[in-house]
Formats: C-alpha cells, structure tokens, sequence
C-alpha cells in the first residue's frame, strides 16, 4: 500500500519506488485505481510544470512521468496518456533531454493514431513538428505538420488549421525557402482579414512579423517596411512574447537605418525604451543592438562600435543572440568603412554558423547509430560497440546499413541546402541524374556512374555552413561576401568525408572541387586540367547548365540556348572541353533529356517533404 501511496500523491521525494514496481501495480490494479494512478500522474506533472521547482528536482518528476507514461503495460487511457506525454515532452526538451522528449513525443503521437483520435492525433503531430523544428529536422517537422493539418482541415477546425499554417510557414522559412514560407503567410493574413478577435489578431501579427524577416532576407527593404507598418498596428490590440517583440522591432529598426531613414528609427528605439520593464534582462542585448545601431547611423560611430563591440562579445557568452549581434556589427562597420574589420566580422559569423552545423550534423549522426544500435539483439550489439569482429556478417550489416541512413540524412542537408535559393528544391536531384547520364558517356562505367550521380547530388551541401543573407542577396555580392561563399566547397568536403558510404568520399571530392576551373584561377585549390577530379569536372558543367537554366534570386534564367552558347565559350577557360562537348552531344538528344527531367522529378518527390507540395498550398494554389 505504500507504493500505491506513493504513485497517487506522486512528490518530488517519491523518485525511490522504482518504475517497473509502478508499472508492475498497474499492471495488477482495476480500472478504477488505474484511472486515479494516471490522474495523479498528471496532477504531478502540471505540479513540475508549474510550480517553483529546482531543476534537478523538475528535471527528475518530468522524466520520471514521462517514461511512467511512456511505459504504460496496458492499451487504455489514451485520452488522459496522450496529453500527460506531450508535456512531459516539453519539460524533457527543455531540460536539454532531446531524445527523451522525442520518445515521449513519438509515444504519444503513436498512441493517438492507433486509437484513431483525429484530435489527440493532430495536437501530437503539432507537437511532434513544432519539437523537430526546433532541433532544425525540418524534413521531419513538415511531415508533422502536415499529417496535424490535414486531420485540422478534415475536421473544419479553423483556429487550429490557421496555427499549423502558422507553424508550416515559420519551418519554410527557418530552412530558408523564404519564396514558400511567405506565401503560406499570406494565406495566414487573408484568412485573418477582417477579424478582430483576439486569437486571429495575434496569427495576423505573427504572420507578418514573420514576413518582415522574409521580405529583409531576400533584400526587399521597401515591402519590409510596408508591412512592418501594417504589424505595428497590430500591436496594440494583442501581446506577444517579449523576445518576439524585440526581433521585430530590430528588425524593423535595421530596415529604416538601410533606407537611411535615422529619426524614426530612433524614435522607435526611444518608444521601446519607455515601455520596456527594467527586469527584462533576456532583451536587454537586442535592445542595446538597436540603440548602437542608430548611433553608428547617426554620425556617432565610435559610440555605437564600442556598444556594438561590448554587446557582441556579451552575446558570444549567451550564444542565443550571438548571429544578429554579429550581423550588426558587420552593418556597422561597412557603414563606418572600415572594410577589414567588416571582413572578419562576416567571416566569424561564417565561422560560428559552420561549427553549429556541424556540431548538428554529429549529433544526428550520433542518433542514427544510436537508433540502429537499439534495433540490434544484445548479442549484435556488443559485436558492433567492440568492434573487434569487423569480419562477421552481422557488423558488415550494421554497418552498411548505417552508411546508407547516413547517406540519407546528408542528401536531406543538401535539399535543404538547395531549396535556400531554389524554390523548386529539385537543382540537387537533376544534377545528379544529368551527372550519372553525361558520366556515362563519358565513358564511365554503369556502377560508377550510378554512384557518381548519387554524390553529384550532394555537391553543394556546403552551403549550409553559409549565413543565408549571403547566399540570398538579390545584388552583387561584396568582395567580403564573396570570400565567405568561397569557402562552402571546404565545408562540404569536411561534413561528407566523415562517412563510411562509397558515394560519399566520391562526393567530398566533388563538393570540394567541383568551383576548380580548367585553366587554373577557380577555388579553393585553384587546380587546373586534369589535376581537377574527373567526376567534380563531370558535376561542374551540369551545375553551371542548370543554375544558368533555372535561374536564381541573384540571376535571371537563361533559355537553354544562351546556356549552350556560355558552356561553348567557357570550354577550355572554366570547364574541359572534352566534357563539354559529350554534354552538348547529351542535350541534342531532346528525348534522353525530357526522360531524366522526369526521373529527377520523381527522385525528388519520392526523397523529400520539404519537395513535396505541402497540403494547405496545393489546397489554396500555392504549390
């Protein structure tokens, strides 16, 4: 009975009785005890959720609820176990447990569609898309959101429809398809046109706050400011998160300063002063941001680089600010001309944007061993963490099978990658095909064609370690963005040579030279002729044919005509004209060309949900 005590009145000091004994209980209780277990569950969770807790004491209550829940033996109380799971999710997740919070996310959403529960099954997918979102899984967070859409259109949920579109577009844009996240907020605005009640007030606000920082990093400075007014009239009438607040008005005060507008930027900074609470400490840093801004603007410069300066270096220590302030300090150093120190700035900023990435791709890669590991029998298991039977089958399996997930996920970074400056996403997959066929006839060899255009697809994956203001700027780049661009062929070499997949050391070999040009003056190694690898000279000509063909936000698309008669001049100068003139050969044969159009389409959509038309655009026209 003591247990059973406990498991009702569950405390911060119950943690001793041990959870297969808990389990064990409920297992043997009825029904009635059952439901009253639960129930206590959740009235201790909401307890840690709410109440003034140390963290190692709210830390413990969450994670040991959430794998109470987790581990339920028995096929009832969906209802009440759904919801407890998704907040022991939360907490989990904001205790740094990631893949606890997963499991638990995954749990809950599991449970909710096998007992066929449109609601529960919507609000777990939300969950489940808003958490991977914020580990950056995008891929994985627009199935999410997808499948909770779909159930919230179904079921004529407006309110909840609006917040999912919400979320879809916010994840567009974070993995910068700034083309598709702004149209999806637009819809958000026209279905909140012409109402004021609070909740459609509030998504109006979000969806253009969200916009803003859409229209500002695609370089639009004038429609940024156009509906940076329409958001601040919003403002009064809802309230939102106070970071939220801070970035728009940063962003709004960055946008006035480019069009040299000072006095109202200004005006806004002291606006924000006067209504900001002194304990506001988490804001603090991105109201000095703005405040050392319009000094640099307002002919104080010295001022505002020794703010801008001492906030930087306090950003760096919280890390959570840390790219605007650098951002702003580059701004100002450009507007000081001080041209060097602008070049280091960007170039920290690349460099800290790249050590995120990568420290993000280990620890993926950390989890796909560690979710294949926990598909292994003990035995298996033991053979592959000791690694001294590298021989035995069940190893080479495991391995195998590791490399080819691995090659998965980095095909997922590079479409990612691509769909930054292509809205199509499908660049990747057409180089790819169009490189496998031009190998071929070239005289490659089927299999090592096959495996060349696999890894033609990850050429540049790089890309991702590059702020995306550089990559998206609709003008001519400066000498200093140019040299932060440079170095994404260096980046993706060093994120694709850690695998143990063929495909993959062929692709860190083209990713690294694939901007090497045949008379010597390309990048990074400036090789020239055949020192350059024979599949990164195959990959570049396809890559220049295409991003000439498709066009980007910083060059208009050519016909296929104007591309032919660049890649004929160029022959010899930037490609081999050997490989040249077997591409020239391929494109004449207009057949073979529509066939691996359609074959990179269909790779495409088979491979990706940031590809794949996503339901709330094809049901409006935006896909």
């Amino acid at each position: 009975m003591r247990a059973q005590k406990n498991l009702i009145g569950l405390d911060p000091n119950a943690h001793n009785v041990r959870i297969d004994e808990i389990l064990k209980i409920v297992r043997e209780a009825n029904e009635t005890l059952r439901r009253a277990i639960v129930h206590s569950w959740l009235s201790s969770l909401d307890q840690a959720l709410h109440a003034n807790l140390d963290t190692a004491s709210r830390r413990l209550m969450g994670v040991h609820l959430g794998v109470l829940l987790r581990d339920y033996p028995l096929d009832d109380l969906v209802a009440e176990r759904v919801p407890g799971l998704l907040i022991a999710a939360r907490m989990a997740f904001e205790d740094g447990a990631v893949r606890l919070a997963n499991s638990f996310s995954d749990c809950a959403l599991e449970l909710a569609r096998a007992h066929h529960d449109p609601a529960l099954t919507r609000r777990a997918a939300n969950t489940a898309g808003i958490l991977a979102a914020k580990q950056r899984d995008f891929t994985l967070a627009l199935r999410r959101f997808e499948e909770a859409h779909t159930i919230a259109s179904e079921q004529r949920d407006e309110q909840s429809s609006l917040q999912i579109q919400l979320n879809i577009a916010t994840c567009l844009q974070d993995s910068g398809r700034y083309g598709q996240a702004i149209q999806t907020h637009r819809r958000v605005c026209r279905a909140t046109d012409g109402k004021h009640d609070s909740f459609s007030t509030l998504h109006a606000l979000l969806a253009r706050i969200n916009l803003v920082f859409c229209t500002l990093a695609l370089g639009d400075i004038s429609r940024a400011l156009t509906i940076a007014a329409e958001a601040d009239d919003l403002l009064p009438h809802v309230s939102i998160d106070s970071i939220a607040r801070h970035q728009f008005e940063l962003a709004y005060v960055t946008a006035l300063l480019k069009t040299n507008d000072v006095i109202t930027a200004q005006q806004r900074v002291e606006r924000l002063s006067q209504e900001r609470p002194d304990h506001e400490d988490n804001t603090q840093l991105l109201f000095d941001l703005m405040r050392s801004l319009c000094d640099v603007y307002s002919d104080r410069v010295d001022i505002g680089l020794t703010r801008l300066r001492r906030v930087t270096d306090q950003a760096k220590q919280g890390v959570t600010f840390y790219e605007d302030a650098l951002r702003a300090l580059a701004q100002a150093y450009e507007v000081a001309g001080d041209h060097r120190q602008a070049l280091e700035t960007i170039q920290t900023l690349a460099d800290h944007h790249r050590a995120a990435q990568i420290k993000r791709l280990e620890r993926q890669q950390a989890a796909l061993q560690e979710d294949l590991l926990g598909e292994l029998d003990p035995q298996t298991s033991a053979l592959v963490l000791l690694d001294g039977h590298a021989a035995d089958l069940r190893v080479r399996t495991f391995q195998d099978e590791l490399a080819r997930r691995e090659l998965s996920l980095l095909e997922s970074w590079a479409i990612a990658t691509s769909l930054i400056d292509d809205d199509t996403g499908a660049h990747c997959f057409r180089v790819g095909c169009m490189s496998e066929a031009l190998a071929r006839a070239c005289g490659v060899s089927a299999t090592v064609a096959r495996t060349l255009g696999i890894a033609a697809r990850l050429h540049d994956v790089g890309k991702v370690g590059i702020p995306h203001n550089v990559l998206l700027k609709p003008g001519r780049l400066t000498q200093n963005e140019w040299m932060v661009l440079q170095t994404h062929p260096v980046i993706g070499e060093e994120l694709l040579a850690r695998s143990s997949h063929p495909a993959l050391h062929i692709a860190a070999r083209i990713a690294r030279s694939h901007h090497e040009w045949w008379d010597g003056s390309g990048y990074p190694d400036r090789l020239r002729g055949v020192d350059i690898p024979l599949e990164a000279r195959i990959v570049s000509v396809v890559d220049a044919y295409d991003v000439m063909t498709s066009g980007r936000v910083y060059r208009r698309a050519s016909s296929r005509e104007e591309a032919i008669a660049e890649l004929t001049f160029m022959a010899g100068r930037q490609f081999d004209p050997t490989i040249v003139e077997a591409f020239l050969q391929l494109l004449s044969n207009r057949l073979t060309v529509d066939q691996l159009e359609q074959e990179s389409r269909r790779q495409a959509e088979q491979s990706s949900a940031l590809i794949r038309p996503h339901p709330q655009q094809v049901r409006h026209g935006f896909a």
